[in-house]
């Protein structure tokens, strides 16, 4: 494994012989585990997709409200 420039990815920590060793004696199954993390990242970007909603939504809102203001002003 050669992680010198850069985080190393996930399949590639998966794929590192010791990783998949120390899976194997404790009972981990890696389909299990891909599942989990498939799971987890559906999670997060649904999260994602919510906060930049929400954070557009206050952008309009207060682009009408700055309007509002200079139309009354």
């Amino acid at each position: 494994m050669s992680w010198r420039h850069r985080e190393p990815r996930l399949e590639d920590m998966l794929a590192d012989s010791i990783v998949k060793a120390v899976m194997e004696a404790d009972g981990v199954d890696p389909r299990e585990l891909e599942t989990i993390f498939h799971q987890i990242a559906a999670h997060l970007r649904t999260i994602k997709a919510r906060s930049q909603s929400s954070e557009q939504s206050t952008k309009v809102e207060l682009a009408v409200k700055l309007q509002t203001a200079k139309a009354l002003g």
